[in-house]
């Protein structure tokens, strides 16, 4: 095979050119394209390269071609990848990067599931493939700015750039080394195969929405180091169970957890004085969770949607619950608000549970509330008069209860007294207590070993077993049977052979033409003297 070399991009020349344009910035023809049937989108020229649209994919010169393209090679002197130049290329697999390159955008390469090699030229001034790691990394600040699935972070990276991993739907682990101090906005939005990911202890800011959309990641370690966490970090992680916020944190940001739809446990420390809307919006199976002493507001839906919360205590600094703050709590049965709340805003309980009690200080605005929006009121107690109760173990059909204490002026336990679910029955392999027949219906009992309840199983009748009765024919003397059939096992006659009458004689010339039986009345005429001629 015989190689031409054609403005630094090597063509092979049995290789058939399917489609070309332009591709230069506003329309100019600084850069051309040529794409060949084996998917080698080459681009050769200088300069800038053309920006495109997301919503407006027709307007890119290769967009026919898009799921055709295998491989992008960029030739010395283009300067720039186009915003959304290759975006959605759902089976580019590899991308060359040029040393003239100085600004390769992530969103050229958005959505590109299958991309798995990145390569930069070695003499690029700006950006580097350092260790054969599979992105795009600008040398002087060791930022690494484009990935893909296959990415290796090198030790040296100090920081994941923007939008690095966006929409990486190949990736399911990566391993984020010790000198790596922050993560950026949008850096691993929509990776949705990522399953868990460990930050190391020098990591200092996950910015806004940089885990957003990874709705399979069910753990991630945030290390102490941690001082800020932006507005929409682990949005729509929907698999995500429980989360420890560091003690470097002073706010939890708007969204910040919102959807989180599996989130069970948080840990908030008490550095924290500042929790925005939505922050834990759509946090369907959170049940408790602790506020710090140091917030001073219930922002407006912020637990909106939290279905399964049971019970929250407001801190004594609150002095403002906002706009749907508890909108759709339909587990919430009780919340103690103190006497520092004068405001709380529009349907703040609105879609609660029917037996909500809000607990307060008599003459507080807490029971004013109450009172106007026809909720349950009762007064707050110091729970100074506690007992502790022992843990109650789960049967096969009713639940247990953890230990707790319970408040013997109020009635409620304060502490502890989490649902342990019910075990069910273990019936094992059951015993055949009547046998099943040909006609009958047999019985399997099964008795639960833990609680000794009984239930039954039918066994289904056996059917009868058909067996042929042969038939025998009938004689001039005696009579015959037909076919029939009867069953085997119980003896049941299925079908009767039915009798079939005896033949009777058929005589001639003094003897049955069957069975040669002589005919008594017959009479032969030579013993008479008859005489007959021939």
């Amino acid at each position: 095979m015989i190689a031409v070399m054609m403005t630094g991009i090597v063509y092979a020349d049995d290789t058939e050119i399917i489609a070309s344009g332009i591709c230069g910035f506003e329309g100019k023809d600084n850069l051309t394209w040529e794409l060949d049937g084996k998917g080698n989108l080459f681009i050769t020229g200088s300069g800038d390269m053309n920006n495109y649209s997301w919503d407006r994919p027709e307007e890119n010169p290769w967009n026919d071609f898009r799921s055709q393209i295998k491989t992008i090679n960029i030739s010395e002197g283009a300067i720039n990848l186009g915003w959304y130049a290759f975006a959605d290329f759902s089976n580019l697999e590899s991308i060359t990067i040029p040393a003239s390159m100085t600004l390769p955008e992530g969103e050229a390469l958005y959505h590109c599931d299958n991309l798995k090699t990145i390569i930069v030229d070695e003499n690029n001034p700006i950006f580097d493939s350092r260790d054969n790691c599979n992105a795009i990394i600008e040398t002087a600040t060791n930022t690494l700015v484009l990935g893909c699935k296959n990415t290796v972070i090198p030790e040296s990276v100090v920081e994941i750039g923007y939008c690095a991993f966006q929409n990486c739907i190949g990736l399911e682990s990566i391993t984020i080394p010790e000198g790596v101090t922050g993560i950026s906005m949008h850096a691993f939005d929509c990776c949705s195969n990522l399953k868990s990911i460990v930050l190391p202890e020098n990591t200092t800011f996950i910015r806004t929405e940089a885990f957003r959309n990874c709705n399979s990641l069910k753990s991630i370690t945030i290390p102490e180091s941690v001082t800020f966490i932006g507005k929409g970090a682990f949005y729509n992680c929907s698999s995500l169970e429980n989360i420890d916020i560091p003690e470097g944190i002073t706010n939890i940001s708007y969204d910040t957890f919102r959807g989180c739809s599996s989130l069970k446990s948080i840990t908030i420390p008490e550095s924290v004085t500042d929790i925005k809307n939505y922050a834990f919006s759509g946090c369907s199976s959170l049940k408790s969770i602790t506020i710090p002493e140091g917030v001073t507001s219930i922002d407006s839906w912020l637990f909106y949607g939290c279905s399964s919360l049971e019970n929250i205590t407001i801190p004594e600094n609150v002095i403002d619950i906002g706009d749907y703050a508890f909108w759709g709590c339909r587990s919430l049965k009780s919340i103690t608000i103190p006497e520092s709340v004068t405001n709380i805003g529009n349907n703040a309980f609105i879609r609660c549970n029917d037996d909500l009690v809000i607990y307060g200080m008599p003459g507080s605005y807490a029971e004013t509330y109450a009172d106007q929006n026809g909720i349950k009121f009762k007064v707050y107690c110091p729970h100074e008069n506690t007992t502790e109760t022992a843990q109650k173990e789960p049967a096969c059909t009713t639940c247990g209860y953890t230990a707790g204490v319970y408040c013997n002026d109020c009635g409620r336990h304060i502490e502890g007294r989490d649902e342990i679910p019910a075990l069910g029955h273990d019936w094992g392999e059951g015993v055949i207590t009547k046998d099943a027949t040909c006609t009958e219906a047999g019985v399997k009992t099964f008795t639960c070993s833990r609680c000794k309840e009984t239930k039954t199983e039918e066994i289904p009748a056996t059917g009868h077993t058909e067996v042929v009765d042969a038939a025998k024919a009938p004689t001039c003397t005696e009579t015959g049977l037909a076919e029939g059939i009867h069953c085997s096992v119980c003896g049941t006659v299925i079908k009767a052979q039915e009798e079939i009458p005896a033949l009777g004689h058929t005589f001639k010339k003094g003897f049955c033409i069957r069975c040669i039986e002589k005919d008594p009345s017959y009479v032969d005429p030579a013993a008479n003297g008859f005489i007959f001629a021939g």
